[in-house]
Protein backbone atom coordinates (compact mmCIF):
# COMPACT_ATOMS: atom_id res chain seq x y z
CA UNK A 1 0.00 0.00 0.00
CA UNK A 2 1.11 3.51 -0.57
CA UNK A 3 0.65 6.08 1.70
CA UNK A 4 1.04 9.92 1.25
CA UNK A 5 4.19 10.98 3.06
CA UNK A 6 5.43 7.54 3.69
CA UNK A 7 9.04 6.26 3.20
CA UNK A 8 9.25 2.63 1.79
CA UNK A 9 11.58 1.30 4.61
CA UNK A 10 12.59 -1.44 2.00
CA UNK A 11 12.60 -0.06 -0.82
CA UNK A 12 16.40 -0.81 -1.34
CA UNK A 13 15.61 -4.47 -0.20
CA UNK A 14 12.11 -6.13 -1.45
CA UNK A 15 13.66 -9.86 -0.01
CA UNK A 16 13.51 -8.38 3.29
CA UNK A 17 10.07 -6.65 3.23
CA UNK A 18 8.66 -9.80 1.87
CA UNK A 19 10.49 -11.75 5.57
CA UNK A 20 9.74 -9.16 7.90
CA UNK A 21 5.43 -8.18 7.10
CA UNK A 22 3.91 -11.09 7.37
CA UNK A 23 6.05 -11.72 10.47
CA UNK A 24 4.73 -9.23 12.46
CA UNK A 25 1.56 -9.70 10.86
CA UNK A 26 1.33 -13.02 11.65
CA UNK A 27 2.34 -11.79 15.74
CA UNK A 28 -0.51 -9.34 15.30
CA UNK A 29 -3.02 -12.15 13.54
CA UNK A 30 -2.57 -14.34 16.57
CA UNK A 31 -3.01 -11.78 19.24
CA UNK A 32 -6.28 -10.93 17.67
CA UNK A 33 -7.58 -14.48 17.57
CA UNK A 34 -6.46 -14.70 21.36
CA UNK A 35 -7.99 -10.96 21.97
CA UNK A 36 -11.69 -12.35 20.28
CA UNK A 37 -11.18 -15.57 22.46
CA UNK A 38 -10.85 -13.56 25.08
CA UNK A 39 -13.97 -11.43 24.60
CA UNK A 40 -16.08 -14.82 25.22
CA UNK A 41 -14.42 -15.12 28.60
CA UNK A 42 -14.04 -11.88 29.46
CA UNK A 43 -17.13 -9.77 28.12
CA UNK A 44 -19.81 -11.40 26.74
CA UNK A 45 -19.52 -14.51 29.36
CA UNK A 46 -22.35 -14.92 32.08
CA UNK A 47 -20.88 -15.14 34.67
CA UNK A 48 -17.49 -14.46 33.50
CA UNK A 49 -14.75 -16.46 33.66
CA UNK A 50 -10.78 -14.71 35.08
CA UNK A 51 -9.15 -17.92 34.56
CA UNK A 52 -9.60 -18.49 30.89
CA UNK A 53 -10.10 -14.04 30.49
CA UNK A 54 -6.99 -13.17 31.77
CA UNK A 55 -4.17 -15.63 30.60
CA UNK A 56 -5.68 -14.60 26.65
CA UNK A 57 -5.56 -11.59 27.04
CA UNK A 58 -2.86 -10.96 28.95
CA UNK A 59 -0.87 -13.27 25.57
CA UNK A 60 -2.72 -11.19 23.31
CA UNK A 61 -1.31 -8.08 25.01
CA UNK A 62 2.34 -8.95 24.90
CA UNK A 63 2.07 -9.85 21.40
CA UNK A 64 -0.04 -6.59 20.83
CA UNK A 65 3.01 -4.46 22.83
CA UNK A 66 5.67 -6.33 20.47
CA UNK A 67 4.22 -5.56 17.18
CA UNK A 68 3.84 -1.76 18.54
CA UNK A 69 7.53 -1.69 19.81
CA UNK A 70 9.49 -3.79 17.24
CA UNK A 71 7.68 -3.69 13.92
CA UNK A 72 9.05 -0.77 11.47
CA UNK A 73 5.42 -0.72 10.06
CA UNK A 74 3.56 2.26 11.19
CA UNK A 75 0.05 0.32 10.10
CA UNK A 76 1.17 -2.34 11.67
CA UNK A 77 1.46 -0.27 15.02
CA UNK A 78 -1.62 1.57 15.47
CA UNK A 79 -3.76 -1.74 14.36
CA UNK A 80 -2.25 -2.64 17.67
CA UNK A 81 -2.44 -0.45 19.61
CA UNK A 82 -5.83 0.21 18.36
CA UNK A 83 -7.01 -3.53 19.70
CA UNK A 84 -4.96 -2.83 23.63
CA UNK A 85 -7.00 0.12 23.45
CA UNK A 86 -10.47 -1.88 22.78
CA UNK A 87 -9.26 -4.54 25.45
CA UNK A 88 -9.01 -1.69 27.59
CA UNK A 89 -12.42 -0.01 27.25
CA UNK A 90 -14.46 -3.34 26.99
CA UNK A 91 -12.17 -5.06 29.99
CA UNK A 92 -15.04 -6.63 32.84
CA UNK A 93 -12.70 -8.35 34.53
CA UNK A 94 -11.40 -6.03 37.13
CA UNK A 95 -7.67 -7.06 36.11
CA UNK A 96 -5.64 -4.25 34.94
CA UNK A 97 -3.89 -6.06 31.74
CA UNK A 98 -1.32 -2.83 30.90
CA UNK A 99 -1.20 0.00 32.79
CA UNK A 100 -2.13 3.40 31.85
CA UNK A 101 1.23 4.77 31.34
CA UNK A 102 2.45 1.76 29.49
CA UNK A 103 0.23 1.88 26.89
CA UNK A 104 0.57 6.19 27.02
CA UNK A 105 3.87 4.50 25.78
CA UNK A 106 3.41 2.34 23.57
CA UNK A 107 1.33 5.11 21.65
CA UNK A 108 4.02 6.96 21.27
CA UNK A 109 5.67 4.62 19.78
CA UNK A 110 3.45 3.75 16.74
CA UNK A 111 4.28 6.66 14.73
CA UNK A 112 6.78 5.09 12.69
CA UNK A 113 7.86 6.92 9.00
CA UNK A 114 7.77 3.57 7.19
CA UNK A 115 4.52 2.76 5.75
Amino acid sequence: PSFEGANQYFANDPARARLFFPFFDQLKNQADRLMKRGQFACVEAMPMDPNVCIPLWSNAIKLYSFVIEHAPFRILSRQAAESIGQMMETNRSGHEFIPKGEFMKLLDKTEKPFL
